[in-house]
């Protein structure tokens, strides 16, 4: 079942992939988020489609993530 998340602090930037937001699962409170999740950002409505962890210094998940995103539209 996918969740809805608000996401107020992110970087967004594209590479090969398309676009991404790099952002802090504890502080945007999406400590579970998954795959096909719904981000809501100041710029519209994205679906998280692939997700990536840092890791942290004890080699297990950090906090922060790479989110690649699609853009929602009316379509989808």
């Amino acid at each position: 079942m996918s969740k809805l998340y608000t996401i107020e602090h992110y970087e967004k930037f594209n590479n090969e992939k398309g676009e991404i937001l790099s952002l802090n699962k504890k502080d945007n409170n999406c400590e579970d988020i998954q795959e096909g999740d719904t981000l809501i950002l100041d710029v519209g409505r994205y679906r998280a489609v692939e997700i990536e962890h840092f890791k942290a210094f004890n080699g297990g998940k950090g906090q922060n993530v790479l989110v690649l995103i699609k853009l929602i539209t009316i379509n989808d």
